[in-house]
């Protein structure tokens, strides 16, 4: 389906190790990230923001899930989420690992936190921007904030991407589309690949995939 619709061969060229969670360390975390990194891979990690405006490592809301305390980041002092071991942006980025950042909240504050961190990185290509517009700040804004580094803009539908492509760097800039909804909408797929080689491509693993692996499908391989 994605071969004929794309009418050329789609080739993996990179694998991106999810949160850094694959090799028995705590997602989100700069020991994930440096085993991630030793095995050769890139690593997404997520980023919030906490009370004193300083990027940390966290996907979700509140702290419970991943270290052995409560609460709300966004609530936190920058003192006591290294109290519960919750790494910076700063620490993350000092691993030297490849790293493509996830933004779970857009906004100007955390856009100007993450512009700031990734100004004092010297190898550009180290830092991916996984981000769109939204929140008060706009696709526009976003690609002058990073125009140095690569965007990968996610999009869900035709006409997101449509208008991602006003602001979208042909040269450096992709588009991110989870595998679901590549599979299931041909028509955003031929937008895409009419317009860039490169695609950035996310799984999700949900209840029903652990359930029914077959149906989460690669080039027509299971997964």
């Amino acid at each position: 389906f994605m071969i004929s619709v794309a009418n050329r061969p789609i080739r993996i060229r990179t694998i991106i190790s999810h949160r850094g969670n694959g090799f028995g360390e705590t997602e989100n975390t700069v020991a994930a990230i440096v085993k991630a990194h030793e095995h050769g891979f890139p690593v997404e990690i997520d980023v919030r923001l906490s009370s004193n405006g300083t990027a940390h490592l966290m996907h979700d809301e509140t702290l419970e899930r991943t270290t052995r305390c409560t609460g709300a980041i966004a609530k936190k002092t920058d003192a006591e989420l290294a109290a519960c071991g919750v790494n910076t942006l700063h620490e993350a980025l000092a691993t030297g690992a490849t790293l493509e950042l996830h933004p779970k909240i857009m906004n100007p504050a955390i856009m100007n936190e993450l512009k700031t961190a990734v100004a004092g990185v010297q190898d550009k290509a180290r830092v991916i921007l996984f981000i769109n517009s939204g929140g008060g700040v706009t696709a526009q804004e976003i690609k002058e904030a990073f125009a140095d580094h690569v965007i990968m803009w996610p999009v869900d539908t035709y006409k997101s991407a449509k208008l991602v492509w006003k602001a979208f760097n042909q040269t450096k800039d992709m588009y991110s589309v989870s595998m679901h909804t590549l599979w299931g909408s041909p028509r955003l797929l031929r937008w895409i690949t009419h317009r860039t080689r490169k695609l950035g491509v996310w799984f999700t693993c949900d209840k029903g995939c652990r359930i029914k692996p077959n149906r989460w499908m690669v080039m027509g391989m299971p997964i």
